[in-house]
């Protein structure tokens, strides 16, 4: 995951792919399109996936609840329940801490 794609980056993925991998960047919500453009600059658009770190979540809580809606909710809550509890024991700034309404 990166929290600023850059080309120094797309060089990285330009590499694993001359090596045989497929890369994948997985970035912030509103920096897909960024990391695309970088990803074209050099040629590499299609042989690099690029994904939004939301997406990535999103689908994940939804495969694990069967994609079913009231284990959705109770899987989401799990997540935000886990989330806070690591911001609790190991992050000085409690501001990023998920809030939710009961």
């Amino acid at each position: 995951m990166t929290i600023a794609p850059s080309p120094a980056l797309v060089d990285k993925c330009g590499m694993n792919i001359r090596n045989g991998l497929r890369p994948i960047i997985i970035c912030p919500a509103g920096l897909k399109s960024a990391t695309m453009s970088i990803a074209s600059s050099e040629g590499l658009e299609e042989r690099i996936e690029v994904y939004e770190a939301q997406e990535i979540i999103s689908m994940n809580i939804n495969e694990w609840s069967g994609f079913s809606t009231s284990k959705l909710m109770q899987n989401s809550i799990r997540l935000i329940e886990a989330y806070n509890k690591i911001i609790d024991s190991i992050e000085p700034d409690k501001s990023l801490r998920i809030e939710r309404k009961r």
